[in-house]
């Protein structure tokens, strides 16, 4: 899949999930597909569409706002994971959306959404180390697309290492812990998870 919101891998891991569904004729389709698209665009509420995880995302503006909007390029998004928080992160990890490429317009029966959002540091703190487990440059893609009598969703990790070399101890040994456990497969589940809530009923 080329698209621009899916970086080049060059280092560490790379990782791909897909889950589709079909529909029936009497399905509105681009109904299906538009309800997708505007929960990828409301990590507000993605906790709520994975039924067993806990990790809740949170938008910010470049102001430390939490507006009640849809995602936009450039805002901040802030992951509340299970467990210790990342000092550097004020005990969360940091993403910045650095691209939402909308296709949605694209014809009547097909189209495609995606957005990628890479590790970044706390933009609410001096530090300019990355607050979040992986490294910078890691980012996260995810894609909702629509194609004839089917919607898929997709996400798309790359260049995945383990962020242990900032100037906190502790956030190196915590960072160290929670990408081993990203790697062993923790972070799939969540990916998977909300893959699947994007498109249900």
């Amino acid at each position: 899949m080329k698209t621009p919101v899916i970086p080049e891998q060059f280092t560490g891991k790379k990782n791909d999930l897909y889950f589709e569904k079909s529909f029936s004729k009497s399905i509105d389709i681009l109904s299906v597909f538009t309800r997708a698209c505007n929960r990828l665009l409301t990590p507000n509420t993605w906790h709520l569409l994975t039924g067993t995880t806990t990790t809740s995302f949170t938008i910010f503006d470049h102001f430390g706002n939490t507006p009640d909007r849809l995602l936009q390029a450039g805002d901040y998004i802030r992951i509340d994971i299970p467990g210790p928080g990342s000092k550097k992160g004020d005990g969360y990890d940091w993403v910045q959306v650095k691209i939402i490429d909308d296709h949605r317009q694209l014809s009547s029966t097909s189209a495609e959404l995606g957005i990628q959002m890479s590790v970044c540091p706390n933009p609410f703190h001096s530090s300019p180390y990355a607050a979040h487990f992986f490294s910078s440059p890691a980012s996260s893609s995810l894609i909702v697309s629509m194609k004839d009598a089917m919607v898929y969703t997709s996400y798309h990790g790359r260049n995945e290492t383990i962020n242990n070399d900032t100037d906190s101890v502790a956030d190196n040994i915590r960072n160290t812990l929670v990408g081993i456990g990203a790697f062993m497969g923790l972070s799939e589940m969540q990916w998977k998870a909300l893959l699947e809530g994007l498109l249900k009923d």
